[in-house]
C-alpha cells in the first residue's frame, strides 16, 4: 500500500539525485525495503512521505558516492520556492517564458551542489519542512540543516553569477546568422 502511495514520489527524489533513470529504479527498490525494516520507527503516520523521501535521498547519495560520482538554487528563498513549487499563473506571456528560464537555470546549477545540499533545499522549500523537522528526518542537528541551507545558497548564488558572466562574454548572434 505504501509502495502504491508514494513509489512515484520516491522515484523522483532519487531520479533528482542520481540523474539516471536505471540507478534510480534500485534506489527506489532499496527505499522500500528499507522503509519495510524500519517500519517501527515510524511514530507520526502523517509524515511517511517526507521519511520516504530523506531514505531515498540518502541512499541515492550513498550510491552515488560509491561511484564517486557527484551530479551537482539563487539565494532567494523565494525564487527558491518558485523554482521547486507547482506552476503559477503568469501574468503575461513574457514573464511567464522568463520565470520558466530562471526555474531552469536553478535547476541546473543545482545539479552541482553536493547531494547533502540539494537534500535540504528540497526538504525545505519543495517539501515544506521546517528546519527541525528536516533535521529529524536526516538525523543531524538543526545547526547543521542551517549550515547546510546557507552553504548551498552561497554556492548557488556564486554558480549563476559565473552563468551570468559566461553568457555576457558571448557574443550576441545577429539576426539572420
Amino acid at each position: 500500500m505504501l509502495f502504491d502511495m508514494f513509489h512515484e514520489r520516491v522515484f523522483r527524489s532519487a531520479y533528482y539525485i542520481t540523474r539516471d533513470r536505471h540507478l534510480a529504479q534500485d534506489v527506489l527498490q532499496e527505499t522500500f525495503v528499507k522503509a519495510y525494516k524500519h517500519m517501527d520507527r515510524v511514530k507520526e503516520t502523517e509524515k511517511i512521505g517526507a521519511w520516504l523521501t530523506v531514505i531515498a535521498t540518502n541512499t541515492a547519495i550513498d550510491h552515488m558516492r560509491k561511484r564517486k560520482v557527484w551530479n551537482g538554487m539563487p539565494t532567494e528563498d523565494v525564487i527558491l520556492m518558485q523554482a521547486l513549487e507547482q506552476d503559477e499563473v503568469a501574468s503575461s506571456v513574457e514573464q511567464e517564458v522568463e520565470r520558466e528560464f530562471e526555474k531552469e537555470q536553478l535547476r541546473r546549477q543545482m545539479e552541482y551542489l553536493k547531494p547533502e545540499y540539494r537534500q535540504v533545499l528540497l526538504l525545505k522549500y519543495h517539501q515544506g519542512l521546517r528546519d527541525d523537522e528536516s533535521a529529524e528526518l536526516l538525523g543531524v542537528t538543526v545547526g547543521t540543516v542551517k549550515s547546510r541551507v546557507h552553504r548551498a545558497k552561497r554556492q548557488l548564488k556564486k554558480l549563476l553569477m559565473s552563468v551570468e558572466r559566461e553568457s555576457l562574454r558571448k557574443p550576441a548572434v545577429k539576426e539572420g546568422e
